[in-house]
């Protein structure tokens, strides 16, 4: 199934060259965050506590992030939503109920896209959207369109270099950006690591995608306050990366405002 999704991709996508919108000395990185709690199908148990120490650390560094969350989540906890918005943070869609795309039929895709866009989040500015377990389905593009979407992401992994790319010309998703992240932090569920291995983890993805690409690493809120020692280590990834002068850091919107303005 992935195979056949690597070569539709290949076939509705185009490369971007970035050239003329970025510097090629530099790493165009971004940070997201899959917010689901009790809707993962884990069993978690996060707080608004959590979150927010999450983002202030965030803001310590003066780094933003892009947070793709459920549209449940943002029904029953709508003030960590506002919270992590009030930090700068941009606001994504992570589908309405966790729903994953390649296992649902085409009315319940329909269905999903239709409650998310509720009116309660219209001030939320959402432009992006990512599918859970990077399951994306070729019956969602329709959706995107209708819903004016800019950009989704996929997880392409550290094998494969990460690639920006965009629809067809005179499509009508031509404006729309589909974006990379090498990494995230599930292959650290349930194992025994040391916070200096959890650093060592996330930072090797720092030296797989070259200058001048834009490149995202992923986590999820739930499984980094679960474990003292991932914790300790994502806080000392964040730390490193504030060392990191050869690295920009922006939203996914940013960077999508930034290409659309040039493709």
């Amino acid at each position: 199934m992935r195979s056949r999704y690597k070569l539709l991709e290949k076939r509705l996508f185009r490369a971007i060259d970035l050239g003329s919108a970025f510097d090629g000395n530099s790493k165009y990185l971004f940070l997201y965050f899959d917010y689901e709690r009790e809707y993962s199908g884990h069993k978690t148990d996060i707080t608004d506590t959590d979150v927010e120490e999450i983002v202030k650390l965030l803001a310590r560094y003066q780094f933003v992030s892009t947070w793709f969350i459920v549209g449940q989540v943002m029904e029953k906890y709508p003030d960590s939503v506002r919270n992590i918005q009030s930090y700068g943070n941009e606001i994504g869609s992570h589908t309405y109920s966790h729903l994953i795309l390649r296992e649902a039929t085409l009315t319940q895709i329909k269905k999903d896209f239709s409650a998310f866009d509720s009116p309660k989040f219209k001030d939320l500015n959402i432009k992006g959207f990512h599918s859970p377990r990077d399951q994306w389905d070729v019956r969602a593009l329709s959706c995107y369109a209708n819903y004016g979407y800019k950009y989704d992401l996929l997880k392409t992994g550290l094998m494969d270099s990460p690639i920006t790319f965009r629809f067809p010309p005179k499509n009508r998703l031509d404006s729309m950006v589909r974006f990379s992240s090498v990494i995230d932090d599930w292959d650290l569920f349930h194992t025994e690591l040391e916070p200096e291995d959890v650093t060592r983890y996330f930072s090797k993805a720092l030296d797989v995608f070259q200058a001048g690409t834009i490149a995202g690493i992923g986590f999820h809120p739930w499984l980094l306050v679960s474990d003292r020692n991932i914790w300790e280590g994502f806080v000392g990834f964040i730390k490193l990366l504030s060392t990191r002068k050869d690295i920009t850091i922006k939203t996914c919107g940013q960077y999508a405002e930034i290409l659309t303005g040039n493709l």
